[in-house]
């Protein structure tokens, strides 16, 4: 807040940071409600064969998914940002789309977290799944300290590429 303020350089960051975290709140709300109980019914039933084949497509089938919305998001900025930025002039439409761009991969990354959630959820593994999301805020909070000064907002939104991709790996 002390660097930007509620300024156009914000607004055109919480414009292109929507469709990522709507895409997670989508999948956090709805995959683990259909693949868990699949995937555990699958294991206690002694079919693990099934159980990981199950596995492997939804992740697949995810992954495929999620790049397709992630190739639009990237290809389609303007057109996002037409729709979802009523009102900014020319200069905030033009930094909305190269930030939908920075950040649009998060899309992947976090869809893929979820998916690992649900599978450790599934085996009663909950720590992991509880405190990885954190490392995204650490990523943009990381990264505004850092970088603020020299790239601007963009610290923030490769702040949130880089806490994304440090919380698939956690």
């Amino acid at each position: 807040a002390d660097k930007f303020g509620a300024s156009m350089v914000t607004d055109a960051y919480l414009v292109a940071i929507t469709v990522p975290l709507l895409t997670n709140l989508v999948l956090m709300g709805s995959l683990p409600m259909v693949f868990i109980p699949l995937f555990t019914d699958y294991q206690s039933s002694r079919e693990k064969k099934v159980a990981w084949q199950f596995a492997g497509s939804i992740l697949v089938g995810l992954v495929v998914l999620l790049l397709f919305e992630t190739v639009i998001c990237v290809y389609g900025a303007s057109l996002l940002t037409s729709i979802l930025s009523h009102g900014f002039g020319q200069e905030a439409k033009q930094l909305t789309i190269r930030l939908i761009q920075v950040v649009s991969p998060t899309i992947v990354l976090l869809g893929v977290c979820v998916y690992f959630s649900s599978l450790l959820n599934s085996f009663e593994h909950f720590k992991v799944p509880a405190y990885a999301p954190i490392l995204i805020n650490v990523g943009i909070i990381t990264c505004a300290v850092a970088f603020v000064g020299r790239i601007g907002i963009f610290a923030l939104a490769i702040g949130m590429l880089a806490g994304a991709m440090a919380q698939m790996l956690a």
